[in-house]
């Protein structure tokens, strides 16, 4: 075939929808990743929608994560079906590609997709479990390390006033030994500033 012609066979259209139909089969596989990333960022596990009512949980880190993730779905998406069309058909668009495509991810997502739901629950659940022990023990040592920093804060400001009254001290000495009056003369009474 070459890019000028733009009469396909039958069975060349056939096998171009079953290419798109197996590219659309794998990109519910891609979908699976994005949604299994999403429940670990707290959407509610098995549901599709944040809350019963479709409005979603409010929740603007949960938004901004489920928009990234759909947008570089839909990216991925366009690029593998540009890529799709360019090899299996010169690059010219063909309706059946398209059809093709959405016709297997439609089938991934009622199938398998259906099937991964309770898969994925599971995995969350676990990785959880995994790591709420190391987040729990991440705290705990980000607290011992508050706690160290903030009596080594104390002790530094403990030996700031220490020096501060050693020479208070001195000063004090000293003005003893030579007698207040010596002192009170050296020292210039202070001025009012009108």
């Amino acid at each position: 075939m070459s890019g000028l012609d733009l009469y396909q066979t039958q069975r060349a259209l056939a096998l171009l929808f079953v290419y798109a139909a197996c590219t659309g089969f794998g990109l519910g596989g891609v979908y699976e990743v994005f949604r299994f990333l999403r429940i670990l960022c707290g959407e509610p596990l098995g549901s599709r929608d944040a809350s019963a009512d479709g409005t979603g949980s409010g929740s603007l880190p949960l938004g901004i994560i489920r928009f990234s993730a759909d947008l570089l779905f839909s990216v991925i998406a366009a690029i593998v079906w540009v890529l799709l069309c360019y090899y299996a058909s010169d690059g010219s668009f063909r309706a059946p590609a398209l059809v093709g495509m959405a016709g297997g991810f439609f089938v991934y997502m009622q199938t398998l997709g259906r099937l991964m739901i309770p898969v994925e629950n599971a995995l969350t659940r676990l990785f959880k479990a995994m790591v709420r022990p190391l987040w729990r023990m991440a705290g705990r040592v980000a607290g011992f390390v508050g706690t160290v920093k903030q009596k080594r804060t104390e002790r530094m400001r403990e030996r700031q006033e220490r020096i501060q009254m050693a020479k208070a001290t001195k000063v004090l000495a000293a003005a003893a030994r030579r007698g207040f009056d010596a002192l009170a003369e050296e020292t210039p009474p202070p001025t009012s500033r009108e």
